[in-house]
């Protein structure tokens, strides 16, 4: 979806409320995004530059960190952008941008002026929001290190305080076994 700009250009100051819910490639394709992008931007013509504001989500289908069960997760991600309204001409050299063409910047050069493009805007903050670790669940207890089934479903023998015996020398250390 491209949003034409010229109109809001035109007065300093000027706003626009932009509505958006479309389904979007994540560009990733170990995670995908499900079901349409949701948000909602609000474009400011604050001068020498266009000021994004707002927030956008969507579903993630992601790998568990500790089971590798994948689960659906939500990412929100506000947006709060400046982008120099010179930025269209300098990315594309002054000529009309071709549909699917890669450019560096949400600002397209069109034939009316400039145009932001929600659907660059929208993967790039969401990409961002991607979590360092993702959890299934917050206790989620991870795989059994025998056997490799789900610590909550493992038939494994596995006392509570067993300790790997390439650490035991710790437990020396700090006086809990004799040597």
């Amino acid at each position: 979806m491209r949003v034409e700009l010229e109109a809001l250009r035109a007065e300093s100051g000027a706003s626009l409320v932009v509505e958006y819910g479309e389904p979007i490639s994540s560009g990733l394709p170990d995670l995908p995004f499900v079901g349409p992008v949701r948000g909602s931007v609000t474009l400011t013509n604050l001068g020498p530059v266009l000021g994004v504001d707002g927030r956008i989500e969507a579903q993630v289908e992601i790998a568990c960190d500790r089971c590798a069960v994948r689960f659906l997760h939500t990412l929100e991600a506000e947006v709060a952008e400046r982008l120099d309204w010179n930025e269209a001409l300098a990315t594309a050299g002054g000529r009309e941008a071709e549909a699917g063409e890669d450019e560096a910047g949400f600002l397209v050069p069109t034939a009316s002026g400039s145009a932001l493009e929600m659907e660059r805007l929208a993967r790039e903050v969401l990409i961002s929001a991607i979590p360092m670790v993702a959890l299934c669940r917050p206790e989620c207890p991870g795989l059994c290190d025998r056997c490799g089934a789900d610590r909550g479903s493992c038939a494994c023998e596995q006392a509570e305080e067993s300790v790997d015996p390439r650490l035991r020398v710790l437990g020396v250390l700090r006086g809990r076994e004799p040597d």
